[in-house]
């Protein structure tokens, strides 16, 4: 599983743990490749990692650097990319 779309993505990796939702040291382990993530949530991860992948094509992340509010920006990409992912 790439988790590079992390970064790629402009995310801190407290804030991808907010859209699982895990701990920031749960993302760390699976970033570092120390663990996976468990059975359970792992079809969620996946799906959250290709639409952070489809935002950053779409050219919706990253986030620019002044944007305030980023938990809240970031809900609002995610939201409008699945829409048109579904679409």
């Amino acid at each position: 599983m790439d988790f590079s779309v992390i970064k790629r993505a402009g995310l801190l990796q407290h804030e991808f743990s907010s859209l699982v939702p895990v701990s920031r040291v749960t993302v760390n382990n699976w970033v570092r490749g120390h663990k996976a993530p468990h059975p359970y949530i792992l079809g969620r991860v996946q799906t959250i990692l290709k639409v952070l992948e489809a935002a950053i094509e779409e050219g919706d992340l990253p986030l620019s650097k002044g944007t305030t509010n980023r938990s809240g920006a970031l809900k609002i990409v995610m939201k409008t990319t699945v829409t048109r992912l579904r679409s």
